[in-house]
């Protein structure tokens, strides 16, 4: 079941609304969901800023990287 946060981020991104939504999706990306942290590095990335765009990507990455070497132990 996807968080009503959620839900009211991606209904604002649907609308264009990126940057209401983003202090949601950076929540759900700091608490390790890879799908808010690529929409935050894409937010960022409409905004050119490049850093935080990364950071971003970066834990998409490690997140990404964290759920399949859980997968395979299972």
């Amino acid at each position: 079941m996807i968080a009503k946060e959620l839900v009211s981020a991606i209904k604002l991104c649907v609308e264009g609304n990126y940057l209401e939504a983003l202090p949601v999706l950076q929540g759900a990306a700091d608490e390790g969901d890879v799908e808010a942290s690529l929409a935050c590095a894409k937010v960022f990335c409409y905004q050119n800023k490049w850093h935080e765009a990364g950071m971003y990507a970066s834990k998409m990455v490690l997140s990404f990287k964290h759920q399949t070497d859980f997968d395979l132990l299972l």
